[in-house]
């Protein structure tokens, strides 16, 4: 684009707008910066990633895991575009990117999906759980040590645990939910309830490290 076409679109007036609304000042800095362009193709590049985007922001807070039908190829296109992804972090959110893509996948071809109400969702993760009690109940500390010594013996518990990973997968994704964002969530607010200089070494309920109030002793 000429300069006239630029003062004619008041492409100056639209950069400053964009630069108010900006959460950070480098933000506002890059918002200045930019240029219209001038190929098509890259246009209609970025529109398509823009529709894209408003798709995932549309299905919640919260994006389900399993929404990327092929996570590697997402995280590779985010490390080739730049993104900042640490090796160890990297594998770790690609491996469970892959579980949850591919429990919905494995699903989906079953055409399970109708049988998935919240209720049977829930009834199937308890029944899982209580599958690996199972390998526990009625024994002793020194006969389940012994048990766990045995590879075929581990392998089963493994197999139960990966049972209800898959429940919890699955309901994850039925409500919308980040697994990963949850467990954060939810270590943060253990943290605060078992704080480390109460709770270290001992195995008590969270109440019992909260201070009493003034209303608590009042008649």
């Amino acid at each position: 684009m000429d300069e006239r076409t630029l003062q004619g679109i008041e492409f100056a007036s639209i950069l400053r707008l964009l630069a108010v609304r900006c959460a950070s000042a480098s933000g506002a800095a890059a918002a200045k910066a930019l240029v219209p362009l001038t190929s098509s193709f890259e246009v209609d590049t970025l529109l398509d990633e823009t529709d894209e985007a408003l798709a995932l922001l549309g299905a919640g807070e919260h994006m389900p895991l399993a929404a990327f039908d092929d996570p590697e190829e997402w995280l590779e296109d985010i490390r080739r575009r730049g993104g900042n992804l640490e090796g160890e972090k990297f594998l770790s959110i690609l491996s469970l990117l892959n579980l949850a893509s591919d429990v919905r996948r494995f699903v989906e071809e079953r055409d399970w999906s109708q049988f998935h109400t919240p209720k049977d969702l829930a009834i199937g993760l308890s029944t899982e759980a209580a599958e690996v009690l199972e390998h526990f109940r009625f024994r002793s500390d020194q006969e389940i040590a012994t048990r766990l010594e045995d590879e075929t013996f581990r392998r089963a518990i493994g197999h139960e645990l990966a049972d209800a990973l898959y429940f919890v997968l699955l309901m994850c994704d039925r409500f919308g939910l980040d697994a990963a964002q949850m467990l954060e969530e939810k270590l943060a607010i253990s943290a605060q309830r078992y704080p480390v200089e109460k709770a270290r070494g001992k195995n008590l309920k969270y109440t019992s490290y909260q201070v009493p109030s003034a209303s608590d002793h009042t008649p």
